[in-house]
């Protein structure tokens, strides 16, 4: 969409054959100067498209389901892209690669030309946009994702895990994180499909835990008010909760 004297008018389609579950992710992948536009689809496809809508690649998530068994399945959905995916450069090689997750619990990291560094499969559904953030302070990014297998994982930039908490139910929500200062670990931050919401550190140690009274399904933010630090977070109950950073109910 383009602005033109204060109207919002079509600039250009892309008709990806399948209809969009998530946002799109804008960002300089390749470092050209000019950002790209990555998404992904009901059919699990992520296309990646230049400012003026020229598809400059396209990578397929899908994967062949053996004769017979498709009985059981809905092809379409299996391998749907429910949420925009991540944009970071996980490898330290100047470019940003593309982290998405799919319905049937796989997480792919591509190259900025679409090719696959490495997947991981983690099981349920991921329905958040992974978060891409170094959670253990080494100098590399590392990539948190949720489910809905009852469990948040912790990749490494390679693929390989190095969390896994299990949890009373399963997520569709973003975890949010506070960085550790002065050599303190971070806090991870999330919500589950019963309301409760969930503090742990990259020890895997549960820090604190939080009922609310329905499914949460939206990111922790965190604000530092007046020297205190509060983790915001809205339910499903129509509530938003102000929290300390030590689960204490500030203000709803």
């Amino acid at each position: 969409m383009a602005k033109h004297k204060g109207r919002v008018f079509e600039k250009w389609i892309f008709d990806a054959h399948s209809p969009l579950l998530g946002s799109a992710a804008v960002g300089d992948i390749n470092k050209d100067g000019i950002p790209e536009v990555v998404f992904g689809t009901k059919k699990g496809m992520i296309h990646c498209l230049d400012h003026e809508s020229k598809e400059l690649w396209s990578f397929s998530t899908g994967k062949d389901i053996k004769s017979g068994d498709e009985l059981f399945y809905d092809l379409e959905q299996l391998h749907a892209i429910s949420s925009a995916p991540a944009l970071a450069d996980i490898n330290n090689d100047g470019k940003l690669e593309v982290i998405v997750g799919t319905d049937d619990g796989m997480v792919y990291a591509l190259s900025c030309t679409g090719e696959m560094l490495w997947e991981a499969k983690i099981g349920g559904a991921i329905k958040a946009t992974p978060k891409v953030i170094d959670t253990n302070n080494d100098g590399n990014l590392d990539i948190i994702v949720t489910s809905t297998n009852k469990k948040l994982v912790v990749l490494n930039n390679e693929g390989k895990i190095i969390v896994s908490f299990k949890t009373s139910e399963g997520s569709e929500a973003a975890p949010g994180v506070l960085r550790g200062e002065k050599g303190k670990q971070s806090m991870i931050v999330f919500g589950l499909n019963d309301g409760i919401i969930h503090a742990i550190n990259t020890q895997e140690k549960q820090l604190w835990t939080f009922k609310t009274g329905d499914r949460i399904t939206a990111e922790p933010i965190f604000v530092k008010t007046n020297g205190e630090q509060l983790v915001i977070v809205g339910s499903w109950d129509g509530t938003l909760y102000a929290l300390t950073d030590e689960g204490e109910l500030k203000w709803k």
